[in-house]
């Protein structure tokens, strides 16, 4: 905790509702405080577009999902590692055309290699991947290239046009009041 939240703390604000309005706040902290207040919906139309327009099509909405066993169940896996054994992704073309794949392994084998070249081929070598918190995605094709090195160079090159979708919501670009001055899915989604 900041020295600033205790500074509201031993001045009895305990909710952001009632932080005083001259009190200094970043202009991310200013558009929460300002919809949990008012109920304001923020939309910050200027930056959203900046941000929008460095995307490249097509454009590759991406995401993966993982396990980490405790007992390792393949070669070259550590108890607890979280591998990623499927994926989503959704291509669309300028003209908005769509198209839908995905990866699930079987579960007999280890999906880690398939499951990459599929992904490099299916993601190309031009367009923005589009993620949600890309920390996450960016993380897994990492760690996919340390375990086939032979693919490295290819899969690391997915790494530089990725684009992380939660930036407008983590910036308050986009803010909400249900949002509760979080930009998880869980929360931005519903809201």
């Amino acid at each position: 905790i900041s020295d600033r939240a205790w500074e509201l703390y031993y001045d009895d604000v305990l909710k952001i509702k009632d932080i005083p309005d001259d009190f200094h706040l970043q202009d991310r902290q200013k558009a929460q405080v300002r919809g949990e207040k008012t109920g304001e919906e923020v939309f910050d139309v200027k930056s959203i577009k900046s941000f929008l327009d460095e995307w490249k099509f097509p454009l590759y909405f991406f995401d993966f999902e993982t396990i980490g066993p405790a007992v390792p169940l393949y070669d070259g896996t550590k108890p607890y590692s979280q591998f990623p054994f499927q994926y989503s992704l959704h291509i669309m073309q300028e003209d908005g055309q769509m198209e839908h794949f995905e990866y699930l392994g079987n579960g007999s084998e280890d999906p880690r290699r398939e499951l990459s070249q599929r992904m490099l081929n299916e993601l190309g070598t031009e367009g923005s991947i589009v993620t949600y918190n890309m920390g996450f995605e960016k993380g897994k094709i990492s760690n996919l290239a340390e375990d086939f090195p032979e693919l490295a160079k290819e899969l690391l090159a997915l790494n530089d046009r990725v684009v992380d979708l939660i930036l407008p919501f983590r910036s308050h670009w986009c803010y909400k009041k249900e949002m509760d001055g979080r930009s998880s899915i869980k929360k931005v989604l519903p809201a």
